[in-house]
């Protein structure tokens, strides 16, 4: 069973996000609904993955992503950071905050599944 962090401060977001990963049951979802809350649940609990919002409040997904690659003890953690925003605005900083890869929202589903399989090794 792997585990997956979703952070998003939509609630909208969160549950279209755990539609797309029910396809997988061998998926446990933790759900986050800002930064801090999403960095202590990805420190307490360790998921094997965290799909970070870029906008959220008090820490926002590149803070976040940040403070687990800067620890060594989640800096093997996967991240992907998501965001309305266009990709151009916002990969460059995903990538400087140490995210594994970016997915412009509303999700491709079939594209973050191939992406989760190839970060968790399955």
């Amino acid at each position: 069973m792997k585990t997956i962090l979703v952070a998003d401060d939509q609630a909208l977001v969160r549950h279209a996000v755990k539609g797309i990963l029910r396809s997988k049951p061998d998926y446990k979802i933790l759900e986050a609904d800002n930064g801090a809350d999403a960095l202590a649940l990805a420190r307490g609990h360790r998921p094997d993955l965290l799909l970070l919002d870029v906008q959220m409040p008090e820490l926002n997904g590149y803070e976040v992503a940040f403070a687990m690659k800067s620890d060594p003890e989640t800096s093997a953690t996967p991240i992907l950071i998501m965001s309305s925003s266009r990709r151009e605005e916002v990969e460059g900083y995903a990538q400087m905050a140490g995210s594994d890869g970016f997915f412009e929202k509303p999700l491709d589903p079939r594209a973050l599944l191939d992406r989760l399989t190839e970060l968790l090794g399955e």
